[in-house]
């Protein structure tokens, strides 16, 4: 017990003993400047026992207090510093060398090419190097500098990973501190028929900003029924240590294994105690793409899609109709092939039949196959009309897809969409097609035949009721969210409230008499016009129901856009030359792709060893 309490002397090196025994300290170490030897404990008596007898002869060389010994020492000590400084150059140079690795790997995962197009990089800078620097004097450093990064397909496939789980590290720090988050899913096969489940995330903060990020790809290997997507996703919750209780909303796409009544995955999760109580949706832009398929206009899409697969179907023909197509001097030449599963190709295919409609009845009549509908007047009002209401819907489209779209404007893209059916419904009625440019046209084309209306009113009415039943779910929170974006318009406070405890579980009472409070504070409605968002000045002691309810609205997905997209990025990667891509650098290439974060490069430098490229 003695021995080990008792205190270890500790030696210090005094700057008198560098002239008396040409001594120097390096990292803790007494060195000899004559020999580079060192001695083991920093007391006098060694130093000077080690100078008197390896170096005795050095005192009649340079005597004590000479210059010359002066200057033999600021020489040593000259000497050691370059000697140094070689080693500190080499790691500096290994450093940059393998930051220069990292940063041209992120490039390759960010554009989705493969691993091996690391050397085609490198390749090509000394290339360039060869015509950029030829009259530079330090040449050669450079191309021996480009020459040290390593970028090997292996390299670059580590780089990718170690980046990506920099990326989910960030992630599932941000999921510590996040106070509510949504997620979305959605599945698919990739190139090999593995069934991929797409999971994104989108967390709110305290101070009410808004992250969306991949979560993960989970490859699901065998059936991909409700249970089994359910108990992947649970397994992953688990191992990933996600806080599932901050959890407020689950949004999918309207597959039967996702939204089945009983064994569907939405299903499963509300059954589970680990689940919180939350809202689910079905993806606002599938049901927006389903609407536009109960146009009752299959006569006129049968044929179009007919006459452009018999031109598509053969090279010859295909040549022939481009030919054609440029002697009449037509805007386009080519048709484009129609896609069910691609929500903007339906429109665009008509839109591009309409551009080239001249060509393709005259290719016909060349090959003596004329078809009678394209030259038929009641056919092309139909055709038209076609054009134009799927170009409408196609916009409506376009407007609900992207990043960070909030649920309030996408109910009110939805909400306004009905108003304008509604309106053109009756511009149609009074026989008013101004709105209906294509359709207008063919009318103007056939002014020996009146327009009866009818059909295309009848046809929108439908479109319209349609809109309105599929949208039921968002109308049910549509007040909560219009309050969330703009909290002092004039609102049923008795109907916000018992919408509020239907939806998020809060006392009715007290949400009234907070949501009166709230309406009537001159503080917090004088800050509405210096500030976008209020809510992160609003008092969360004071109304802890309405921050709460804000914050929730805020998490909330209302669609599965980040999904599909990620399957198009998915697409790209995992192709048939890449078809043997594993899951695991599948997930770590897509992260690197989409997400928005970016991994700490310095911190995974600082943490590794830098070594040169071999």
């Amino acid at each position: 017990m003695a021995s080990s309490s008792k205190k270890v002397k500790a030696y210090h090196f005094h700057l008198e003993w560098e002239e008396q025994y040409f001594f120097t300290e390096v990292k803790g170490k007494n060195v000899c400047l004559l020999c580079n030897n060192s001695v083991s404990v920093a007391k006098k008596g060694n130093i000077e026992r080690h100078h008197k007898t390896v170096h005795s002869n050095f005192e009649k060389s340079f005597p004590l207090h000479s210059a010359t010994r002066k200057e033999k020492l600021k020489q040593l000590k000259k000497q050691l510093i370059g000697q140094q400084s070689i080693f500190l150059k080499t790691v500096d140079r290994n450093k940059a060398a393998t930051e220069a690795s990292y940063r041209v790997s992120q490039v390759i995962a960010q554009k989705k090419k493969p691993y091996e197009d690391g050397e085609m990089i490198k390749q090509a800078f000394l290339e360039a190097a060869d015509s950029l620097f030829a009259n530079f004097k330090n040449k050669d450093e450079i191309v021996s500098a480009i020459k040290c990064m390593q970028l090997s397909a292996n390299t670059v496939m580590r780089r990718v990973e170690i980046m990506s789980n920099d990326i989910f590290s960030q992630l599932r720090n941000d999921f510590d501190n996040c106070v509510y988050f949504s997620l979305q899913l959605d599945e698919s096969t990739d190139v090999v028929d593995t069934s991929q489940m797409a999971v994104f995330v989108r967390m709110v903060f305290s101070d009410f900003m808004i992250k969306e990020d991949l979560l993960k790809f989970i490859p699901l290997k065998g059936h991909t029924t409700g249970l089994d997507l359910f108990s992947h996703l649970k397994n992953m919750i688990s191992s990933e240590k996600i806080p599932i209780s901050k959890m407020v909303g689950l949004t999918t796409d309207g597959a039967p294994a996702m939204v089945g009544c009983d064994k569907g995955l939405v299903a499963l999760c509300r059954k589970d105690e680990t689940f919180p109580q939350f809202l689910s949706y079905h993806c606002i832009i599938h049901q927006q793409a389903l609407c536009g398929n109960f146009l009752k206009l299959n006569n006129v899409m049968k044929l179009v899609v007919k006459c452009v697969n018999k031109i598509r179907a053969h090279a010859t023909q295909r040549r022939l109709f481009k030919t054609l197509a440029d002697e009449i001097d037509c805007q386009y030449g080519d048709l484009l092939l129609h896609s069910e599963v691609r929500w903007l190709s339906r429109g665009r295919v008509l839109k591009r039949f309409n551009d080239v409609l001249p060509a393709i009845v005259q290719f016909y009549k060349q090959r003596d196959e004329p078809i009678p509908e394209l030259e038929n007047s009641i056919w092309l009002k139909d055709f038209g009309f076609l054009v134009d209401i799927t170009d409408k819907l196609n916009e409506l489209n376009l407007q609900l897809q992207g990043r960070d779209k909030e649920l309030a404007e996408m109910i009110s893209d939805i909400k306004a969409f009905i108003k304008k059916l509604e309106f053109w419904q009756q511009n149609l009625i009074n026989h008013d097609t101004r709105h209906f440019p294509i359709l207008s046209e063919k009318i103007s084309q056939n002014t020996l035949e009146s327009y009866d209306s009818k059909y295309h009113v009848e046809i929108i009415s439908n479109l319209k009721d349609n809109f309105e039943n599929r949208f039921k779910d968002f109308n049910k929170i549509a007040l909560v969210a219009q309050f969330v974006v703009s909290p002092f318009m004039e609102t049923d406070i008795q109907q916000f409230a018992t919408c509020v405890m239907q939806n998020f579980d809060e006392d009715l009472a007290t949400t009234e008499m907070e949501m009166i409070e709230f309406q009537n504070d001159l503080a917090l409605k004088s800050l509405v016009s210096n500030t976008k968002c209020i809510w992160p000045l609003v008092s969360k002691d004071k109304y802890s129901i309405l921050c709460r309810v804000a914050l929730k609205v805020k998490a909330l997905i209302s669609s599965t856009y980040l999904c599909e997209s990620s399957f198009s990025t998915m697409k790209l990667i995992k192709n048939k030359y890449r078809n043997r891509l594993t899951d695991e650098h599948l997930d770590n290439c897509i992260r690197m792709a989409v997400s928005i974060y970016t991994p700490n490069i310095k911190k995974i430098i600082d943490e590794s060893e830098c070594q040169p490229s071999h």
